[in-house]
């Protein structure tokens, strides 16, 4: 897997999973950077099904739904 700053990024047998390494994903910068990476790993061509992991987040911005 390659090395991202914002997200913990693993495989579970064909499964891609994501947790985010923020806690607070509040300002435009982090989810600017977090869906650069976030959008980084979708596009892999091992990526097939992927499962994002919110439990460590305790405040997310609506624009990270976008």
């Amino acid at each position: 897997m390659s090395i991202y700053r914002h997200l913990g990024v693993w495989k579970h047998g064909d499964v891609t999973v994501v947790r985010f390494g923020e806690h607070r994903i509040l300002d435009e910068l982090a989810v600017k950077k977090i869906g650069d990476e976030l959008n980084g790993v979708a596009d892999r061509a091992d990526c097939r099904n992927l499962v994002l992991n919110f439990a460590s987040v305790v405040g997310l911005s609506s624009l990270m739904l976008g």
